[in-house]
C-alpha cells in the first residue's frame, strides 16, 4: 500500500500518527518516521528512511534509539519497526539491521475476506 501525506493524515484522524525528523546541522531534512499509535502498549512503524547520500551517518541508527527513547518515556511495551519484505520477499540486510537494534523476527499473515460465500479463506495467496 502506498499511501500520500493526505492519507496518513486522515489516519490521524482516526487514531495518533507520529512524525519523526532528522536534520543535519545545516537544517537539511536527512531522515524520517512515521509510527501509528492504534493500540495504549503497541506503536507500528510504517515508515523510516533516509538520504542515501549520508547514509554513512548512521541515520537510521539516530532515529531508531530516539524513537526507543520516546514511547519507553511514553509507557509502550511493544516498538513494531514494520516489515522487512517487499512483495512477500524477505529482505535480509533490514532484518539484521532490525535484529542488531534487538529486534525480534516473526511471521506477519495477511488475511483477506470476500463477501462471496463460495470463496475459500486464503492466507498470503500468490499471485
Amino acid at each position: 500500500i502506498h499511501m500520500t501525506l493526505e492519507d496518513i493524515l486522515k489516519v490521524n484522524e482516526i487514531l495518533p500518527v507520529d512524525f519523526f525528523l532528522v536534520k543535519d546541522s545545516d537544517g537539511c531534512n536527512i531522515g524520517a518516521g512515521i509510527f501509528y499509535r492504534g493500540h495504549s502498549k503497541i506503536v507500528q512503524g510504517i515508515f523510516l528512511g533516509d538520504d542515501m547520500e549520508k547514509r554513512s551517518l548512521g541515520i537510521i541508527d539516530f532515529l531508531v534509539m530516539n524513537i526507543y527513547e520516546h514511547y519507553k518515556k511514553m509507557d509502550f511495551d511493544y516498538i513494531d519497526l514494520g516489515i522487512s519484505s517487499m512483495c512477500g520477499d524477505p529482505n535480509v540486510g533490514l532484518i539484521r539491521f532490525k535484529e542488531i537494534h534487538n529486534c525480534e523476527t516473526s511471521l506477519r499473515f495477511t488475511f483477506w475476506w470476500s463477501p462471496d460465500n463460495n470463496q475459500s479463506f486464503q492466507i498470503n495467496p500468490k499471485k
